[in-house]
């Protein structure tokens, strides 16, 4: 796995042989990225079941108050639960991130 630290995100790039390997790897790391708003690269298109392998991981983020998208284009937006964001691209990924960050600065404004 290798980590790509931009200034908004983290693009976390797969290395692993399977899905079920860059899982776990992200897994033992995550509590190192705690702050950083996280961008999934895969090295082939993924399955649903293996996108669903990440909804903990989804809910730990959106827990922190951050972002967690994966990249890809294999699996249905509708198939996913809403936890679990994906884009195509990583412009697209990038276009979410802000947009999430407007939800989470008018949620803070709301809750004040």
């Amino acid at each position: 796995m290798q980590l790509l630290k931009a200034k908004k995100y983290t693009l976390v790039v797969q290395e692993e042989p399977n899905v079920l390997s860059f899982y776990k790897a992200l897994t033992k790391e995550l509590s190192n990225l705690e702050e950083d708003h996280l961008i999934l690269e895969f090295s082939s298109e993924i399955s649903l079941k293996d996108a669903l392998l990440f909804l903990d991981i989804a809910n730990t983020k959106r827990n922190q108050n951050t972002s967690f998208i994966m990249l890809g284009n294999a699996v249905a937006i509708d198939d996913l639960p809403d936890e679990i964001q994906i884009a195509p691209t990583l412009e697209e990924a990038k276009d979410i991130l802000e947009m999430d960050a407007i939800t989470r600065e008018l949620l803070g404004d709301i809750e004040e």
